[in-house]
């Protein structure tokens, strides 16, 4: 593990947590891909940031990133998908049901506020937030977020899909009212 005098040097490139790996160069003749996953003995996952061949040449000298550590995901959401649209009576388009896309995804929800809102004649606050999953889906606006305590989330957008050293990330939008 990189140990937290490097990390102070590394001036915000490397966090608590990363770890340096050592891989023979016989054993693995071609350099390990940026992005690439190297799994423990303790099935721990981290994501390879940089890579370099050491000195003498005869080992890839790897950091690694374990990306659920470094952004404390400890919780299990669910990505639902919209069902056949309905027309309601006044007028506005819905699903008639949501469908369980992904189940158990790793993930963490932050809340980073409310907004003051009116809606049908009620003062109500509208949570913003985050959600930061382990592993980038295929979401957009056809669906949202449920948290294992039910409640719902809708996508306003979403961010850092393709980068190494961050995980994949949505803005979303809590309603006081039920979404259907």
């Amino acid at each position: 593990e990189i140990d937290r005098k490097e990390v102070w040097a590394s001036n915000g490139h490397y966090r608590s947590g990363d770890a340096v790996f050592h891989l023979s160069t016989t054993e693995h003749a071609t350099e390990p891909s940026l992005g690439a996953v190297l799994v423990t003995a303790a099935a721990e996952e981290f994501t390879v940031l940089a890579v370099v061949k050491d000195t003498m040449g005869d080992r890839w000298e790897c950091v690694g990133r374990n990306l659920a550590v470094s952004e404390g995901l400890t919780e299990r959401v669910t990505i639902q998908v919209a069902g056949e649209p309905e027309q309601d009576s006044s007028g506005h388009i819905r699903p008639i049901m949501w469908h369980d896309e992904f189940t158990e995804v790793v993930a963490r929800l932050q809340v980073n506020g409310r907004d003051r809102m009116v809606e049908h004649n009620q003062t109500v606050f509208k949570q913003r937030g985050t959600c930061v999953f382990l592993l980038p889906k295929e979401i957009d606006a056809t669906r949202r977020i449920k948290q294992a305590d039910g409640t719902v989330w809708k996508i306003l957008a979403v961010s850092k899909k393709d980068q190494l050293d961050t995980l994949f990330e949505a803005e979303v939008e809590q309603s006081p009212w039920p979404l259907l």
